[in-house]
């Protein structure tokens, strides 16, 4: 799924149809904390500061890129969809926690109500 994603959205670049891609995904921080993030994707950006140096390489330096940029691309697709989907998850952990312990809070209530409510019945009786 991952690599058709990444097969599509570099098709799309390469024939001109984008100018720029830009990804949007949920960061896991904790449990409670997500953050969102929304970086550019395509083109690849390289830091300015590097030196080049002329390395020598076998194959050449652009089969090499030409190898290493799909698969960049995909695994930059991956993360982005286990950062959403664990964000996902401790959302949906912390919620239903939450919820587990307001429900426990009501009953404590309900149960002190209707304990009062009868006390008040009964020595009517």
């Amino acid at each position: 799924m991952v690599s058709a994603v990444a097969d599509e959205l570099m098709g799309l670049y390469l024939n001109g149809e984008f100018d720029k891609i830009y990804l949007s995904y949920t960061h896991f921080r904790s449990a409670v904390r997500q953050e969102v993030i929304f970086e550019d994707f395509v083109p690849i950006k390289t830091p300015e500061d590097v030196e080049y140096i002329d390395y020598l390489c076998e194959p050449d330096r652009i089969k090499i890129v030409e190898s290493l940029i799909p698969r960049y691309i995909g695994m930059k697709i991956y993360y982005a969809l286990v950062e959403s989907q664990t964000s996902e998850h401790a959302a949906r952990m912390s919620s239903m926690e939450n919820a587990t312990t307001n429900c426990g809070d009501m009953m404590k209530y309900l149960t002190w109500f209707i304990t009062r409510e009868d006390r008040k019945v009964l020595p009517m009786r």
